[in-house]
């Protein structure tokens, strides 16, 4: 997912994408009730923030996605922000 129209101010683009990915997080985090079954999805979320258009979009899925391995490592269920040349 990209999101769009966030702040230029970096730490309130942090912010407001870690409150787009809680959201994410809460819906998917439900449980779901499939023809005689139960199912709940244990979700992983790895978000990179940009502000320059140097970076191409093979990087940014790249960020992202070592952000996300991150965050199925940290115990799943989690998201992690992928920051300079390390996921945090």
């Amino acid at each position: 997912m990209v999101l769009i129209d966030l702040s230029e101010d970096a730490v309130e683009a942090r912010r407001q994408a870690e409150t787009v990915g809680r959201k994410i997080l809460a819906a998917l985090n439900r449980l779901y009730e499939l023809p005689g079954k139960q199912h709940y999805c244990i979700p992983s979320i790895g978000i990179t923030l940009f502000s320059d258009q140097q970076t191409g979009i093979d990087e940014l899925l790249k960020q992202a996605d070592l952000a996300m391995y991150q965050s199925k490592s940290a115990g799943r269920n989690t998201m992690i922000f992928f920051e300079s040349a390390r996921p945090v």
